[in-house]
């Protein structure tokens, strides 16, 4: 590919027009979802903004050493795929791509680490995160029309205009991809599986018993957590002591200010 004045933002976007649409949805979906997470990572190392002419075999080299070799999620496929972008950019680059880790990973493995990469989500953040990607994508007509009324100015080098949309574009394209990464890799929970029992999804109310002073929280999942809502992550230290607890427990919870001794009044 000839990747003069080209930005990592318009590679990225190019290379993956040119992937041949595979056979069956499922698969490509699944080919997608590695491809999308290896090169968005790169792209975000390097910059989306940043002109890939500017990338070196030692550049390449050092993403490797640093990034790559210190990522679990890290396999032979995640290489495979990364080093077709990069081949994509510029084949004498794929020389600085060489694997230095003291983690072995599997050859037969071709999905990620499912521990480190499963995410969960209720039932209404997961419809939230899809109403979020759909609204993504209907910036991707508006930027297309900056771009196009940005480029009719011939003058590209000093064309600020043209610049600033494109990098609004590689970065629109990094959040659509992230989120159908999530999505295509979540699980959503199945909420409140036992009754009176805390799980993603219940609404719980704590009383201190020392100050009497009393909170509602919903537990959910990481991705979803919004304290000014108070909506807290189930791995948070108040969310996770909360799990699996029923009402009228005591718990005691490690606060930044000290340990913190709470009564469980309801559960819905």
């Amino acid at each position: 590919m000839q990747s003069e004045n080209k930005t990592m933002g318009e590679v990225i976007n190019a290379y993956y027009e040119s992937i041949p649409v595979a056979k069956s949805a499922k698969a490509k979906a699944a080919k997608k979802l590695i491809t999308n997470k290896e090169v968005i990572r790169f792209g975000k190392w390097y910059g989306f903004e940043q002109n890939v002419v500017d990338i070196t075999p030692i550049l390449v080299e050092e993403y490797s050493n640093k990034v790559l070799a210190n990522n679990l999620s890290t396999n032979i496929t995640s290489v495979q795929e990364l080093r077709k972008f990069i081949r994509f950019i510029n084949p004498k680059l794929t020389t600085g791509l060489r694997l230095k880790r003291k983690q072995k990973f599997s050859k037969n493995s071709s999905t990620f680490n499912s521990a480190m990469e499963l995410s969960t989500l209720t039932k209404a953040g997961y419809k939230a995160k899809s109403q979020e990607l759909t609204e993504l994508k209907k910036g991707r007509l508006e930027i297309a029309e900056q771009i196009k009324i940005a480029a009719a100015d011939k003058d590209v080098r000093e064309n600020s205009a043209l610049e600033a949309a494109r990098e609004a574009q590689g970065k629109l394209e990094a959040q659509i991809n992230e989120l159908e990464t999530v999505l295509f890799k979540s699980q959503v929970v199945n909420e409140k599986t036992q009754k009176n029992i805390i799980s993603i999804g219940s609404q719980v109310l704590i009383q201190e018993t020392t100050s009497k002073k009393s909170s509602t929280y919903t537990i959910v999942a990481p991705i979803e957590a919004s304290p000014l809502d108070m909506r807290i992550s189930s791995q948070s230290p108040v969310g996770n002591a909360l799990l699996q607890r029923k009402s009228g427990d005591i718990v005691d919870i490690k606060t930044p200010g000290g340990l913190v001794t709470y009564k469980i009044k309801k559960v819905s």
